[in-house]
């Protein structure tokens, strides 16, 4: 079983204007802001410490569901996986569904990741509630042990009106020799009629570009393209 965080999860609530056209840049520098705002926001300094193939946990207003099973608790890798029911520590991304990783996991960028602590703009996992109440987004801004020069930055946005879909949008995958060369995304769990399914979106494939928008539902196990990245 994996370590837990040694600190909590941080909750942002900068408000972010999509633009079109220019994902790359925009977000790029919107991350300086965002960290800048959350330490106000907090009145606390973020943790300074390393993660590695660790995972934290947050309990949501309402339930989160993964195919047929759902949780208020959601648990965030350090590896780019969520996961409901418990959380893993593995670190090797495989093709899905991965019998290393909890059955019920959205998998954006599966991968061997790490999170710097005394990085500077400081790197985390951060999450959002709506002002209903009704939706998360979880935020990722990390890199990869020993690559300084890797920055791995990724949203997922979850509503819970509907139930079972989540949208992975992507601002940076790395840089130009990565772009989701090693890694795993798509989807994994256990359908209503108790059989493990996966809906595999990339494996293993340098198509991961800054703008890529991908919509998940695991209603219908499902992956799909629904804005184009483009190479940087």
């Amino acid at each position: 079983m994996g370590v837990k965080c040694n600190g909590p999860v941080y909750q942002f609530e900068l408000k972010r204007e999509r633009k079109s056209g220019d994902y790359h840049n925009y977000y790029n520098n919107l991350n300086l802001v965002l960290v800048n705002f959350n330490i106000q926001l907090l009145h606390k300094p973020l943790p300074r410490y390393d993660e590695d193939d660790s995972y934290c946990s947050i309990t949501l207003p309402f339930s989160v569901q993964i195919y047929s099973q759902q949780s208020p608790t959601t648990y965030m890798s350090t590896n780019g996986f969520i996961s409901i029911v418990n959380g893993s520590s593995q670190y090797q991304p495989a093709a899905l569904p991965d019998a290393h990783i909890p059955n019920n996991t959205v998998a954006p960028f599966f991968d061997d990741l790490y999170l710097y602590g005394n990085s500077n703009p400081q790197q985390g996992i951060f999450y959002q509630l709506s002002a209903a109440g009704t939706n998360v987004t979880y935020e990722y801004y990390i890199g990869r042990g020993a690559r300084l020069s890797e920055i791995f930055h990724f949203t997922i946005d979850y509503n819970s009106l509907m139930p079972g879909v989540f949208v992975y949008t992507y601002y940076l995958a790395g840089n130009t020799t990565d772009d989701g060369i090693s890694a795993s995304i798509g989807t994994q769990g256990i359908n209503s009629a108790g059989t493990e399914v996966a809906s595999q979106y990339s494996l293993r494939s340098a198509g991961i570009f800054p703008g890529l928008i991908v919509t998940c539902d695991t209603t219908a196990n499902t992956c799909v393209t629904t804005h184009p990245g483009a190479a940087p």
